[in-house]
């Protein structure tokens, strides 16, 4: 496929060539829906290894949108509360801007659609 090839949905051939990418360092690969960097909106479909974690962090910018498509996550709010995602039962959080919050996958990983305000 060619590096300038664009995706602007979740279809079924997005999920393809994003399966055909290497999982990064931190155990997730990504496929970009936006333009760029400079886009006010971004739409990143990411598939997670299982059992992989991201530590505590915030959106200072924009409040963050997650959907999940397959798999399961477990969000860790700061204050306390813990909210699933799984694809059996709720599949999506809004994380208001500023709300610190920690990420783990499933023992299956997870696939999932991020939207958050830009530009980065």
């Amino acid at each position: 496929m060619s590096a300038s090839f664009s995706f602007k949905q979740v279809s079924s051939e997005a999920i393809s060539h994003l399966k055909t990418l290497e999982f990064s360092a931190t155990g997730t690969r990504r496929l970009c829906l936006h333009n760029s960097n400079e886009s006010s909106l971004h739409m990143m479909l990411i598939e997670i290894l299982p059992d992989t974690c991201f530590a505590c962090h915030n959106h200072v910018h924009s409040d963050e949108v997650v959907y999940l498509l397959e798999g399961s996550l477990k969000y860790s709010l700061d204050n306390g509360k813990v909210h699933t995602l799984s694809d059996s039962t709720t599949r999506s959080i809004i994380l208001l801007k500023g709300v610190a919050h920690s990420v783990k996958s499933g023992p299956n990983g997870a696939l999932y659609l991020e939207v958050i305000n830009g530009p980065f």
